[in-house]
């Protein structure tokens, strides 16, 4: 009705102005289905959560998957970014490329055969030189012309952006959160590293560690041309558990300031809610996007793994029941309570309801009668006094 209401320029002829306007309406709707698929109308105009690229900008080859719709791209300008912010984005591309995976072990054994060296110097030897030792292996004649593209390393002249669409998140920097009153730039990343107990623990452990952050810049770099890729520049916070097993972040305790810069695609999005009674702690809560529901096991196992969420309650959705014509008596939600009676105090106990019941009837029944009585003999009194 409001949509109707909105028709109506002349209020002496309502009828009138929505049939009129809907003539209209219609009529564009049949010549839209007409038009070419390079003119936009309201049956080809992409979804306000579509993440998917636009055809015209996707590059032919990238080692990078191109995922994701930049939201504010046309008002920024290029930047420049500084050189220790272009080796650590590089850096982190690199271990992260699958097609450079052979070379980071091929750098390792490397490093691992000098002798008289720690583990603890030997890793942190192959994270300060691989990317110079990769630069000089990629001029072999062995190595693909992708390859050799990336070991160059990008252009220093990156673009921002304010805002990516990605895997049905809205991630924005943490400067537009600033203004408002939703969180759209808390991150958290799940990471597989060597954990090394100090300088000194000869016996590193790989573990899946868990990071969390707040995104600060959205960067797009550029590979001379040959393709393109965006990263998320965050600050990371140290993490700590409370005694009933939630996390929670300080937002002035910053950690891993060596490797801001993450893949979009790695990255789940959550919220901080500050703790009243500490200002320093802020409770960390995961999300998931708006338009995503949980409809049984058999369809969440066909789900990506990218909408994985921490199991909470709230999530589950409600559990249909099978309809098989019968109608259930009993509560199942409940516990059941049993009370033990004997046999010959419950029947006793069935009898006198029973009685109760009856003597009730027969005092409603006399009751009844004796009305009955009252108005027949007010009736003949009254037609005697009647009578001449």
């Amino acid at each position: 009705m409001g949509t109707f209401k909105s028709y109506i320029r002349n209020r002496r002829y309502p009828e009138g102005c929505i049939a009129k306007t809907r003539v209209g309406i219609n009529c564009m709707n049949l010549f839209s289905k007409y038009l070419h698929g390079g003119v936009h109308t309201k049956f080809n105009r992409r979804a306000r959560n579509n993440d998917e690229c636009d055809p015209s900008d996707v590059e032919t080859v990238s080692l990078f998957p191109n995922k994701g719709v930049p939201l504010g791209a046309k008002k920024t300008d290029p930047f420049i970014l500084d050189n220790k912010s272009l080796s650590q984005a590089h850096a982190y591309l690199l271990g992260n490329c699958d097609e450079v995976q052979e070379y980071i072990r091929e750098h390792e054994q490397e490093v691992n055969n000098q002798p008289r060296r720690s583990k603890w110097n030997k890793a942190k030897n192959h994270c300060q030189n691989f990317s110079q030792w990769f630069e000089t292996r990629a001029l072999q004649e062995n190595v693909p012309d992708l390859i050799k593209q990336l070991s160059r390393g990008p252009n220093s002249v990156a673009k921002r952006y304010f805002g990516y669409l990605i895997n049905r998140y809205r991630f924005h920097v943490r400067q537009c959160d600033a203004r408002r009153k939703t969180q759209n730039s808390g991150v958290t990343l799940v990471a597989s590293t060597t954990s090394f107990a100090s300088s000194k623990d000869k016996n590193p452990i790989a573990v899946d560690l868990t990071y969390y952050g707040r995104i600060v810049d959205i960067v797009k770099l550029d590979y001379y041309g040959h393709f393109k890729v965006v990263l998320f520049k965050c600050d990371w916070y140290e993490v700590e558990n409370d005694a009933y097993g939630l996390t929670y972040v300080y937002f002035n305790k910053r950690c891993s300031k060596e490797e801001p810069f993450v893949l979009g695609s790695q990255v789940h999005q959550r919220f901080n809610v500050q703790d009243p009674y500490n200002q320093d702690r802020h409770y960390v809560m995961k999300i998931v996007p708006r338009d995503l529901f949980n409809m049984g096991d058999e369809v969440s196992a066909n789900l990506p793994q990218i909408y994985e969420n921490e199991p909470s309650e709230h999530l589950m959705g409600p559990s249909i029941p099978k309809d098989n014509g019968e109608v259930l008596l009993t509560r199942t939600d409940v516990p059941e309570t049993i009370i033990d009676v004997p046999s010959e105090e419950f029947v006793t106990q069935q009898l006198e309801v029973e009685y109760e019941d009856e003597s009730a009837d027969e005092f409603e029944d006399e009751s009844e009668n004796e009305y009955e009585d009252e108005f027949e003999d007010e009736s003949e009194e009254e037609f005697e006094d009647d009578a001449p």
